[in-house]
């Protein structure tokens, strides 16, 4: 798709608002790496921990904010690998691709190009680069690859289409798969821990008592339930939007304060799950008025950007700082030649680095924690090198 209800939209993404089945208001755009416009395609998304994760046909891997869908982490593959699909097991998101061990895959912060770049614009400053895998494991609450999950697979260049796990805790690999540990294989294989035999538990825990609103402030929901039992252990509980299906949040614990939720009408249930994967029966539903922040008031124009100190790689950038009816939760500054964020700070002032050679042109926006943004301030340009 390149169009919803009449908007343009990049690499194949888009957040629909449910309520309205339009176009989500005042969200980012996804970032787009690639000049040609047929690479611009998504394979799969996955939701968990107040991040969405999505898998780019560009080679991208891309870690955004759940509320406001601004790219927090990046990684690319280079120089082989879309990224085609993405699951999450645990405290776990596995993303399977076709880049095979002999490519590397790198993490920024920022966008990472797939081969040319439009004139004026920089690559983020690379973080980490690692040999890459077939399948590439990362931390769902840090969104940082784990470096240690090197599956000895082999594989065509099509590499890995899908991923499933089951009770006994192995991982389902399908896709042009040729190979595992040396042992032919046919398209389809699984990993399961070495030396480590799990005892097969497909027993569920009990339902948990329907959720009790515990009252909360402002984009807040505070619930508690009565707790599951299990043959073995309750491993946590995963709260259910009831109108969508999907998990909102996790805990540990039968209930707990739940931030970041939007104003208005919800409706909630719980499902407990152990160790082995089980999940419970759903437990009663529990409907809930969530009160918001009464602010639809822009923060001021922060000012123009001044250079306060500038060399062939970097530049530390000051402003006027801008006020707000509220208060002013941070500035993000824009490359205008392409209309992405470069980088966001808490105050008025930053320093880019990793910058490329030639000229850019920079403006400063701010928001305020109730998500409005500011006009853009005066254009900066530099010139680098």
């Amino acid at each position: 798709m390149t169009a919803v209800d009449g908007e343009p939209i990049t690499n194949g993404f888009a957040s629909i608002d449910l309520a309205t089945r339009r176009l989500t208001p005042n969200v980012a755009n996804l970032a787009i790496n690639a000049l040609r416009p047929n690479l611009h395609l998504s394979n799969d998304v996955l939701a968990t921990n107040g991040r969405v994760w999505v898998a780019g046909n560009q080679h991208s891997l891309q870690v955004l904010d759940e509320q406001t869908l601004e790219l927090e982490t990046f990684y690319l593959s280079k120089h082989q690998g879309d990224f085609q699909a993405l699951l999450l097991v645990g405290d776990t998101i596995y993303a399977g691709c076709h880049c095979n061990p002999r490519t590397t895959l790198a993490r920024s912060e920022g966008v990472l190009w797939w081969g040319s770049r439009p004139p004026g614009v920089v690559n983020a400053p690379i973080l980490e680069s690692t040999a890459n895998s077939w399948v590439n494991a990362f931390d769902a609450e840090t969104g940082v690859r784990d470096n240690s999950f090197v599956p000895d697979i082999e594989s065509g260049g099509a590499g890995i289409w899908a991923l499933e796990d089951t009770v006994d805790g192995c991982l389902w690999i399908g896709g042009q798969i040729t190979a595992t540990a040396g042992t032919e294989q046919f398209a389809m294989t699984r990993l399961c821990e070495p030396d480590q035999p799990v005892a097969l538990d497909a027993e569920r825990p009990s339902t948990p008592g329907r959720p009790q609103d515990q009252g909360a402030g402002p984009n807040e929901v505070a619930l508690s339930w009565r707790p599951s039992t299990d043959n073995v252990a309750v491993t946590g509980y995963r709260l259910y939007d009831a109108d969508t299906g999907k998990v909102r949040f996790v805990t540990a614990t039968p209930g707990g304060t739940f931030a970041n939720v939007q104003a208005g009408a919800h409706r909630f249930y719980v499902k407990a799950f152990d160790a082995a994967g089980n999940e419970s029966w759903r437990s009663g539903t529990r409907s809930v008025s969530v009160a918001g922040v009464d602010d639809h008031e822009r923060p001021s124009v922060p000012g123009q950007p001044r250079v306060a100190a500038l060399t062939p790689t970097s530049a530390t950038l000051r402003w006027f700082a801008s006020s707000d009816n509220v208060a002013v939760a941070g500035y993000r500054i824009y490359n205008l030649a392409t209309g992405r964020v470069i980088t966001g700070t808490a105050g008025p002032g930053a320093t880019l680095t990793g910058l490329d050679r030639g000229e850019l042109r920079l403006c400063v926006r701010s928001y305020d924690a109730a998500g409005n943004v500011s006009w853009r301030s005066g254009i900066t340009t530099l010139t680098i090198g």
